[in-house]
C-alpha cells in the first residue's frame, strides 16, 4: 500500500491509500463515511488488491490528512460537503493516469461517500458499477432521488443497510435504503442487502451477521460479475 496526494480542481490537498499488486487494468475508488476516514476500507481494500483490482481509498476534504481534516468537516456547510464531488474527480483522474478506463473503475461509497458515489455515477454514463453502504435520502444536501433516475440498464448498483441503524427521529437507513432502491429504474442491474443487526456504512463489515451474508464477499462477488 502507497500513500498518495491528489490535487483537486479547486486547489486541495486530497491524501489517499493506493493498494496495487496487479496488472490488470480495473479499480476502485473507495469514499469513506463521517465521522470515518480512508482507513476504515482497510479490510474490503486488502481482499479487492488480492482479487486483481488496483484500489484507492481517499480522505474526503475536511477528514483524515486531507485538507481540513481530521475534524474540519465538522464546520462545513452542506454546500461544502457537497464540493467533495470534486476529491472524486482527483481520485478518479489518478486512476485514469495509470491507464484505467472509466468503464473499468468501480465506485464503494459508505453514508455521505454512497451519496457522493451515487451523484458522480449518475454524472458519468460510463461508470457502470456502483456499491452505496447505508446510503441516506438527504445527507447534507446531497439527495440520491433527484438522480439516480440517470441510471439505466447498464448500470450495477448494490446497496446495503441494515434495521438496527436508526436516526433520532426514529426512522430507519434500511427505510430509506428500500425507497432508493425502488426508485432506480427498474431496467438497472440492482440488487438490495438488508441486515438485522449490522449497525452503518463499513461498520457492517465487522457486525455479527450469523446466517446473513458476509458483506465483504458480496461486495467482492458482485464487482466480479
Amino acid at each position: 500500500m502507497e500513500k498518495v496526494v491528489l490535487k483537486t480542481e479547486d486547489g486541495l490537498d486530497i491524501v489517499g491509500d493506493y493498494y496495487d499488486l496487479s496488472i490488470e487494468k480495473r479499480g476502485v475508488l473507495l469514499l469513506h463515511m463521517m465521522p470515518k476516514d480512508r482507513k476504515s476500507w482497510w479490510d474490503l481494500a486488502i481482499k479487492l488488491e488480492d482479487e486483481g483490482f488496483k484500489v484507492l481509498a481517499i480522505d474526503l476534504r475536511g477528514h483524515g490528512e486531507s485538507i481540513g481534516g481530521p475534524e474540519g468537516y465538522k464546520n462545513f456547510s452542506d454546500e461544502e460537503h457537497q464540493k467533495s464531488i470534486l476529491d472524486i474527480q482527483a481520485g478518479i483522474d489518478f486512476l485514469k493516469f495509470l491507464g484505467i478506463d472509466l468503464e473499468n473503475i468501480v465506485l464503494g461509497g459508505a453514508s455521505i461517500g454512497a451519496n457522493l458515489a451515487l451523484q458522480y455515477a449518475s454524472m458519468h454514463s460510463k461508470i457502470k458499477k456502483v456499491f452505496c453502504l447505508s446510503p441516506g435520502l438527504n445527507y447534507r444536501g446531497i439527495k440520491p432521488l433527484e438522480f439516480i433516475t440517470n441510471f439505466n440498464s447498464s448500470h450495477n448498483i448494490l446497496i446495503a443497510s441494515s434495521l438496527d441503524d436508526v436516526y433520532g427521529n426514529g426512522l430507519s437507513n434500511a427505510n430509506d435504503c428500500q425507497i432508493i432502491f425502488e426508485n432506480i429504474p427498474k431496467d438497472t442491474n440492482k440488487k438490495l442487502i438488508i441486515y438485522e443487526a449490522a449497525g452503518h456504512g463499513t461498520d457492517m463489515f465487522f457486525a455479527n451477521k450469523e446466517n446473513e451474508p458476509d458483506l465483504i464477499q458480496e461486495i467482492i462477488k458482485w464487482i466480479k460479475t
